[in-house]
C-alpha cells in the first residue's frame, strides 16, 4: 500500500506518457498478419502489450493472458486464422469475462473453437484457417474489442470480411482508431449499411511509431481540475488523434474548466481561475467509456453534480466498475446513485482528511483515485503496482508534480 500526500495542491510540471496501449496491441496482430517484417517503436511498456507481444513471439499452444482482456480478444480472432490448435486461457477474472459473441461469429465463418470450461467463457481451444466465410454478423452492443478483433485479420482471410454489427455499436471512437491503423497498413476498408467490408489484401510492412497514451493522459486532466492550481505539460502528445480518448479535451474545456492547447513539446494544460457554476452536468460515456472513472473522480473531486450515462460495458471490465465508483467515491461523502449503465455524483463534499481507497485489481481505479489526495489531506492506494497493466510509470510521473508517495504496511 502507498500514501500519497501534496503539500501545496498546486502542481506544476512536465510528464512524460506511455505510449499508447491501444495502438500497440494493434499494431502487434498486423505484424503478426503480414507476411514481411517491420518495426514498432516505442511499444508500450504496459504489462497487457508485453503479454501479447510474448505470445505472439512464443509460437505456443497454451497462451495465458493473464488479467489482459485485449489479448484475449484479439487472439481468440488472430489463431482462428492459424492452423495450428491454441489454447486460450487467463486469470480467475478473465474466466468471468463473456468472448461467446466473438466466438459465436468465428464459428460462424468457420473456425473451431471448444470451451473447455463454462459455455461463453474463457478457457477455448481454437483452430483456425484463411478460408472463412467472407460475411459475419457480431453483436456491437457488449464489446467494440469484438468488432475490432475480426476487422485486424479481415484483409488476410482469403475472401476478406464483410462484418455487420448486430445492436447498437458502443465504443465506436476505437473501431474508428482501428480502421485508421488498418489503412496505414494498407487494409481497404469500405463502409456499408450496418458494417463494414474489407477486402482481401496483405498488409504492408511499414515501421509505426507508437503515439501517447491519450487515456493516460485523462488523469492529468482530472489532476489539473481538482488542484488549486495547475500548469502541466503532456510530453509528446498529439493534440489531434485517432485515439478516441482525445476527446477528453472539449469535456474538460467546456465542464471542468481547462484550458489545454498545443505546445511545442506536447500538450499545455491549464486550470482557469474562475470559479465553477454548472448545475448537474451530464455525459454519454458510450463511445469512450475507459474515461468514466476519471471523469466520476473529478467530479466528486470538485464537489459537484454530474450524471454518467452509457456505462454498459463497465460492468465486465476488471470489475464491476460501476460498483467499485460507488463504493469508494462514497468515502468522499458525496452521494452516488448507480443503475445498470449509469452513475450521478451528488454534493456536497465532506470534510475528510484521509482516505483509504481499494482498487479492486483495476488499474484505472487506482489512477483515477490517486489525484483526490489534492482535495483531502492524504490518500492511501491498496495495491498500487496494478497500474503496471497500462502506466507502470504512474507513480514517478505523479512526483513530478510534487505529490509524495511514501509505502506504508
Amino acid at each position: 500500500m502507498i500514501k500519497l500526500t501534496h503539500l501545496t495542491k498546486t502542481v506544476k510540471g512536465t510528464i512524460a506518457l506511455p505510449a499508447s496501449k491501444s495502438l500497440s496491441n494493434r499494431a502487434l496482430i498486423i505484424q503478426a498478419l503480414c507476411k514481411e517484417p517491420f518495426t514498432i517503436h516505442n511499444l508500450s511498456a504496459a504489462e497487457d502489450t508485453q503479454v501479447l507481444k510474448r505470445i505472439l513471439e512464443s509460437k505456443t499452444t497454451m497462451a495465458d493472458v493473464g488479467d489482459a482482456g485485449t489479448a484475449m480478444r484479439f487472439l481468440l480472432a488472430y489463431y482462428a486464422t492459424q492452423p495450428t490448435e491454441v489454447t486460450l486461457t487467463g486469470s480467475a477474472r478473465m474466466q468471468q469475462r463473456p468472448i461467446g459473441p466473438l466466438v459465436d461469429a468465428l464459428r460462424s465463418m468457420g473456425a473451431e473453437i471448444n470451451y473447455t470450461g463454462i459455455e461463453g467463457y474463457p478457457p477455448v481451444t481454437v483452430k483456425g484457417s484463411r478460408s472463412l466465410n467472407n460475411t459475419v454478423t457480431i453483436r456491437s452492443d457488449i464489446s467494440s474489442q469484438f468488432i475490432t478483433a475480426l476487422m485486424l485479420i479481415a484483409p488476410v482471410l482469403d475472401n476478406g470480411l464483410t462484418i455487420l454489427f448486430d445492436g447498437d455499436v458502443i465504443s465506436y471512437a476505437y473501431i474508428e482508431m482501428t480502421a485508421h491503423l488498418m489503412q496505414h497498413f494498407g487494409a481497404e476498408i469500405e463502409e456499408v449499411d450496418g458494417g463494414f467490408k474489407i477486402i482481401h489484401t496483405r498488409y504492408l510492412n511499414d515501421d509505426f511509431e507508437v503515439e501517447p497514451d491519450w487515456s493516460a493522459a485523462s488523469y492529468f486532466f482530472e489532476i489539473a481540475a481538482v488542484a488549486k492550481e495547475a500548469d502541466i505539460v503532456l510530453e509528446n502528445l498529439p493534440i489531434i488523434s485517432s485515439q478516441g480518448d482525445s476527446g477528453i479535451v472539449d469535456l474538460y474545456e467546456a465542464v471542468f474548466d481547462l484550458k489545454c492547447k498545443p505546445a511545442d513539446i506536447g500538450v499545455h494544460i491549464k486550470k482557469q481561475k474562475k470559479q465553477l457554476d454548472i448545475d448537474d452536468a451530464e455525459f454519454d460515456f458510450t463511445d469512450i467509456p475507459d474515461l468514466a472513472q476519471t471523469v466520476a473522480a473529478t467530479a466528486a473531486g470538485l464537489g459537484m453534480e454530474f450524471t454518467l450515462t452509457g456505462l454498459q460495458t463497465l460492468r465486465i471490465k476488471e470489475t464491476d466498475r460501476i460498483a467499485a465508483l460507488k463504493n469508494e467515491l462514497e468515502k468522499l461523502g458525496i452521494g452516488v446513485e448507480v443503475g445498470e449503465d449509469w452513475a450521478k455524483i451528488s454534493p456536497p463534499l465532506a470534510k475528510i482528511e484521509d482516505l483509504h481507497f481499494n482498487t479492486y485489481n483495476d488499474h484505472r481505479m487506482a489512477m483515477a483515485l490517486a489525484p483526490l489526495a489534492l482535495v483531502v489531506d492524504s490518500v492511501s492506494i491498496e495495491n498500487p503496482e496494478v497500474v503496471n497493466k497500462s502506466f507502470p510509470g504512474y507513480w514517478e510521473e505523479l512526483k513530478k508534480l510534487g505529490f509524495v508517495i511514501t509505502l506504508v504496511d
